[in-house]
């Protein structure tokens, strides 16, 4: 959990819950729904007891059906449970507590009188992907050089946050890269460290530079369509967007010239950074290989509920157990490697993956 302050909403975990409320709420979902919605997305129950990891799930689910005039009673009583056990004491440090259950028995006093009004929809703004799957897309930098981002996946339709996962390759050149540019190009590998700590970042372990960048508000597709797409090349793979980190800032300046600058600088760090483009956008040749790849990408993309999240985990761990050679360390291996992320990203995503298709909706 991430917490920046002692308020309801001031941390990533209910800050999330709320959020994914009042997108329904504002589409025009009944807010019977939503909550039924929000309990199979998050594997919850109303009638279970609150542990210290779901406390913020109950928390941002509260002020939502609060703001909302909808606040369920089953809700009330596990906020109830939350403050009168202190459930929330375990993820917070000694010294803080206090003012985080101060914050939690005035929450407690204010949703227990109903508020006097719902609050109204506002129809979110809806976004496509800025480009298309394939995609190469020239970026100009601060001193005037070009580079460039390799679109490997495109969220579908109109979406409250629209998404494309995109590859920072090794283009630096004075002229406008074409397709053939990007076709030759690799994708840069991250090893540098911190500023602040030469043993921090990627330096024990080398990372392909592949995020998800989203757009949901009109300045974020101002960004985005700063840069120009020179061409289109034919990407096999699926890219599944939760393998990834999310940001919305559009700039690559920063990243590119921090490698660049800790390669010269250590050239004593031996590591083999190259990661041509052509290889990694096909598809492997054994097709035994190429299936579990795509199973595993399908089963990160962003869904809309858990039970396709479910049965998507499950023909994962199908195929993963059908290849007999398939071994724990050499599936790891190859994910990592397929998706472009550290072994540790894969680890993290494959024990998701079988820890849900053992947890049915």
């Amino acid at each position: 959990m991430g917490a920046w302050g002692f308020g309801i909403l001031e941390n990533d975990d209910s800050l999330d819950v709320h959020g994914q409320y009042m997108d329904l709420y504002n589409a025009g979902t009944p807010v019977e729904v939503i909550t039924k919605t929000m309990y199979d997305n998050h594997q919850v129950t109303s009638d279970e007891d609150v542990l210290d990891d779901s406390s913020n799930f109950w928390l941002g689910l509260a002020q939502a059906q609060w703001e909302c005039r909808a606040l369920d009673g089953a809700v009330l009583e596990r906020v109830e449970q939350i403050v009168r056990d202190d459930i929330d004491q375990a993820t917070w440090e000694e010294s803080d507590y206090p003012e985080r259950r101060t914050a939690l028995k005035q929450f407690l006093a204010k949703i227990r009188k109903a508020k006097k009004t719902p609050k109204k929809r506002v129809p979110p703004k809806l976004f496509e992907a800025p480009y298309n799957k394939g995609d190469c897309v020239a970026i100009q930098r601060g001193d005037g050089r070009y580079g460039g981002v390799l679109c490997l996946g495109a969220s579908e339709g109109r979406k409250r946050h629209a998404s494309n996962v995109l590859a920072l390759l090794r283009i630096d050149q004075r002229t406008l890269p074409g397709v053939d540019d990007f076709l030759n190009s690799h994708i840069l590998v991250k090893n540098s460290g911190r500023p602040d700590d030469p043993q921090a970042g990627w330096a024990a372990e080398p990372e392909p530079a592949i995020d998800v960048m989203s757009v949901g508000t009109v300045d974020e597709l101002a960004l985005a369509r700063n840069h120009v797409a020179v061409g289109n090349v034919d990407v096999q793979k699926t890219f599944g967007e939760v393998v990834y980190g999310l940001t919305t800032r559009w700039d690559w300046n920063d990243e590119f010239g921090r490698q660049l600058s800790w390669e010269e600088t250590h050239p004593e760090i031996a590591a083999d950074l190259s990661f041509p483009v052509r290889d990694f956008i096909r598809l492997p040749k054994r097709k035994s290989w190429a299936a579990l790849g795509e199973r595993f990408a399908k089963a990160q993309r962003d869904m809309d509920g858990y039970a396709e999240e479910y049965e998507l985990s499950q023909a994962f761990v199908k195929q993963s157990k059908s290849l007999w050679f398939a071994t724990a360390g050499r599936v790891e291996l190859f994910i990592a490697r397929y998706a472009g992320c550290s072994r540790q990203r894969a680890n993290n995503r494959l024990s998701n993956i079988f820890y849900t298709a053992r947890r049915p909706p």
